[in-house]
Order: structure tokens, then sequence, then C-alpha cells
């Protein structure tokens, strides 16, 4: 029998610890479980570890916490970005500073990007690739096409705050969408329709930068 908990096996494990609770990444597993199986089935002589299918890195990380060389591949473009990401705000060296930089924009934020244009390149992609189909409602596709123009902006001002907003951004889309998350995506029914309208795309938003 393990002498751990078994849903740090799964992302309840993890859920509320900073970083990973950033993305909602179902498939996921706590640090408290990769900790668990590096302590109990590496010997002595193990000094480097890979995983081939790392998601938002959290194997990596743990392992080069505990003093391994570490190394990862993903496919997924998403799951580097937040990988990426991730190992970036861990090894910053002024959090507090950049966390006090967060706090600010998060409050001006709905006023700065309803300000913006919409970003014309992202309409294209979207409909290239989903045709007429429709995942948000049309204020919301709305904002979603200024946020992508707002954090255009932010990006050539500070390369890593674009990026935690980005991830915030991310983090935000399902809720505000016509998908519910439930095992995988799947368009809402009935009354989950309803959930939508106490849905706020901008206080969804606001939630996740404070929470990163």
């Amino acid at each position: 029998k393990p002498n751990f908990d078994p849903a740090h096996t799964t992302f309840q494990g993890g859920k509320e610890l900073p970083l990973q609770n950033w993305y909602p990444y179902l498939e996921g597993y706590s640090p408290d479980f990769v900790k668990h199986i590096i302590e109990n089935y590496t010997d002595s002589h193990t000094k480097v570890i890979y995983d081939p299918f790392s998601g938002t890195g959290t194997t990596p990380m743990v392992a080069s916490e505990l003093g391994y060389e570490a190394y990862y591949s993903e496919v997924n473009p998403l799951l580097q970005f937040l990988t990426n990401v991730n190992t970036k705000a861990r090894n910053f060296g002024s959090r507090k500073k950049l966390s006090a930089t967060l706090q600010v924009l998060a409050k001006d934020i709905k006023k700065e990007i309803v300000s913006q244009i919409e970003d014309q390149e992202l309409k294209k992609a979207y409909k290239a690739t989903f045709g007429e189909s429709r995942f948000f409602a049309d204020d919301v596709f709305s904002y979603i096409l200024k946020t992508r123009t707002y954090l255009n902006q932010l990006y050539f001002q500070d390369i890593l705050l674009s990026e935690l907003v980005t991830v915030a951004v991310l983090s935000s889309l399902v809720e505000n969408s016509y998908l519910k998350r439930q095992g995988d995506l799947r368009f809402r029914r009935g009354k989950e329709l309803d959930e939508l309208k106490s849905s706020d795309y901008f206080e969804s938003l606001i939630k996740r930068i404070t929470k990163i």
C-alpha cells in the first residue's frame, strides 16, 4: 500500500499549489507523487531523470529541486508554453516585485483590454481552424481578440509579465465558453448553459491573475 494519498496521482493532489493551480491540467499529478516515486524507485547511482511526456513539467521541476539533472520532452505546444513559463517564474529573482506588478495590472486590465482593437490575425486563424463553429458568445469572443492585441503590446514591455497574463487568459477560456470540461471537453447542454449567465470573462481573468 503506498504511503501517500492516492489523490496525489491526479491533478486533485496539487491543485491548490503554486504553479500547479495556474492552469487546470486534469491529466496532471502532484509534486508529492513525483517526489515519492523518485525517493522510492531510484538508487544512489541515479543522476539523470527524463520524462518523455512531461505535461506541464511537474516531473523535471521536482527532479531539479531534488538535485537531479532533469530533462523532458512534450509534443503539445500549449504544455510546452506552460512549462517554460512555470520554469521562468520559479527561477525569477524578484518575485515580490513581479507579484506587485501583477496586482496593479489586474486593477486596470478590463479598461485596458476593452480599449484595444480586435486582433485580426487571431480572428482569421480561428475561422480557418473552426469554420462556423461557435465556442464563445459574440461579446466574449470580441474580448478575447482584444486581449490578444493587449498581450502583444504587453510582450514588448515585459515578456514574462505578458506570458503570465497569457496563462491566466488560457485558464479562463473554458469557463467562459459554450464548452464544459467533464473528463474531456464537450458542449454545454440544457441548464449547463445557464451557468454562462453568471460567468464574467474579466472576473475570471482577474481571479486567475490574482492567483498567480
